[in-house]
């Protein structure tokens, strides 16, 4: 039989309670395509989101953000003491986990 408890996806990390509505604010913007973007903080604490463009061949189903949005966050991040810690994206025709 199938496992009823929750499980774990990724690492646990600590975000506020704005950037998580930053998060779905972004996502909201357009629900029929993956929306995604990067977070940026220091160890397991996501201090910024950078929402990236989608650059996937058909983003109703897939995400892809671009090497150069990458790039950028990474350097920006850097700029400002922090790392890229991790990615964000929507599930728009599936469920959220």
């Amino acid at each position: 039989p199938p496992d009823p408890s929750p499980r774990q996806v990724g690492m646990p990390f600590a975000i506020s309670r704005s950037l998580l509505g930053a998060i779905l604010a972004h996502c909201a913007t357009d629900p029929a395509r993956e929306r995604c973007g990067l977070l940026l903080g220091i160890g397991e604490t996501v201090l910024a989101v950078e929402p990236a463009a989608n650059v996937a061949t058909d983003p109703g189903v897939a995400f892809e953000i671009a090497p150069e949005a990458l790039i950028a966050a990474t350097r920006s991040a850097r700029e400002s003491g922090l790392a890229v810690v991790g990615h964000y994206h929507s599930h728009p025709n599936g469920l959220c986990e």
